[in-house]
């Protein structure tokens, strides 16, 4: 069975968590957890517009995603609006934890 979610984390404390979050709202979702710290601890240095690092953030949500995932959310603010730019060829939707979303659904045409 393919993985319906992952998550990229930059920090191993997140992981449970993201999964307890996922167990209590969605019990039978399968997820996948990928870790790389280097990400966080590379982009304090080097910074976010840094085409190496965009590079292996874009890497590591493929990775996320290679389990079959179509949904793939960064958990890391500092590297979000990198991964969320992902280019994935509509293999998989990438998000980033810290966007906003509606918290009521609304109707096709209605305005904001």
């Amino acid at each position: 069975m393919k993985d319906a979610l992952a998550f990229l984390h930059t920090a191993q404390v997140h992981v449970p968590t993201f999964e307890r979050l996922v167990r209590e709202n969605a019990p039978a979702l399968r997820v996948r957890h990928v870790v790389r710290e280097e990400l966080l601890a590379d982009a304090r240095v080097i910074g976010v517009d840094d085409a190496g690092l965009i590079a292996r953030v874009n890497e590591a949500m493929h990775e996320a995603a290679s389990g079959g995932a179509k949904v793939v959310v960064c958990t890391c603010s500092t590297i979000g609006a990198i991964a969320e730019r992902t280019p994935s060829g509509d293999a998989f939707t990438a998000l980033r934890i810290d966007r906003a979303r509606p918290t009521t659904p609304f109707a096709p045409g209605l305005a904001c």
